[in-house]
């Protein structure tokens, strides 16, 4: 799954905005970095046209290390 890396800054310009109920909520990768899947990005679009020129990485699921 493609993800869109995301500032800081932009993190907190999109943190919970709300289209038609949903609500969109970034959060961090193995890399520490926030991100947003595609179809988040697609749907604020409209409303912040600058997330079609971030940057995009495949989504890497945390490694849990077992004790």
């Amino acid at each position: 799954m493609m993800v869109v890396i995301l500032t800081i800054e932009q993190k907190e310009l999109i943190n919970g905005f709300e289209v038609d109920g949903n609500l969109v909520i970034p959060i961090t990768n193995n890399n520490d970095n926030y991100f947003i899947t595609q179809a988040q990005a697609e749907m604020i679009e409209p409303f912040f046209a600058w997330v079609k020129e971030l940057p995009t990485e495949e989504y890497v699921h945390p490694i849990i290390e077992q004790p």
